[in-house]
């Protein structure tokens, strides 16, 4: 038995049939139209807001700090501390004062003494006579330093040969001797005495004897405590 078909729609007009390869669309005719994208309107750029105060989180409580309290000096106590420094600058003071009197003090003794020991050397060596030469150079090389003896050999020598011969006698007398000025050069075991003597000269030719007035630079040293000459200057 066959089933009941069903009733066939009525085409419309202009109505393509499905699937029918005769008819093909046609694409609509013209230009496309353009679209056009909306306009937006600017938004102005926030400016920027500075931070308040209130904005930030709150600091964290500070503690007090811990505050302790310094006794302060009494008056006492800082008269005594100006005491002790004022003492100490004094004790200073009088230590360098002792050492530099005393050093001055020493330094005239020594110019005192070696003022003497050159009047009397200078005494000793130009006294001679022609009969006791030996006992002269002994006396005289006494006064000096080995240095100054040894240089002198030559003229002791001249002199023993020569005096005999003419009977020579010579006297000396010193009139004037003090210590040159040193500055800060002075030292107590050094010094340049200045002397003036008066030197008698006689012979056998002549029995009136004649005077000479030398100067002379001494240079003394100090030796074991005792002043010698170590040199000597005519000026």
């Amino acid at each position: 038995m066959n089933a009941p078909q069903p009733p066939k729609r009525r085409r419309i007009a202009g109505e393509v049939k499905p699937g029918d390869p005769s008819v093909t669309p046609v694409a609509p005719s013209g230009p496309k139209p353009k679209l056009h994208k909306p306009k937006l309107s600017k938004r102005p750029n926030p400016e920027p807001v500075a931070p308040t105060t209130s904005d930030l989180p709150a600091a964290p409580p500070r503690s007090d700090a811990i505050r302790v309290s310094r006794p302060k000096p009494s008056v006492g106590f800082v008269a005594l501390l100006v005491l002790a420094v004022a003492s100490l600058g004094f004790g200073a003071y009088g230590v360098w004062s002792g050492v530099d009197e005393k050093r001055s003090n020493s330094i005239v003794e020594a110019r005192a003494n070696a003022t003497d020991a050159a009047a009397s050397a200078i005494e000793t060596i130009y006294t001679y006579q022609y009969n006791n030469l030996d006992e002269h150079t002994r006396k005289s090389q006494a006064t000096m330093t080995p240095k100054l003896a040894k240089s002198v050999g030559p003229t002791t020598r001249a002199l023993k040969q020569l005096a005999p011969l003419r009977k020579t006698r010579v006297k000396a007398v010193v009139r004037y001797a003090a210590a040159k000025e040193c500055g800060d050069s002075c030292s107590p075991h050094k010094a340049t005495v200045l002397v003036f003597f008066d030197l008698a000269r006689a012979n056998a030719d002549s029995e009136k004897p004649t005077v000479e007035t030398p100067r002379l630079d001494v240079f003394m040293v100090e030796r074991e405590g005792k002043w010698l000459v170590d040199n000597i200057d005519a000026l």
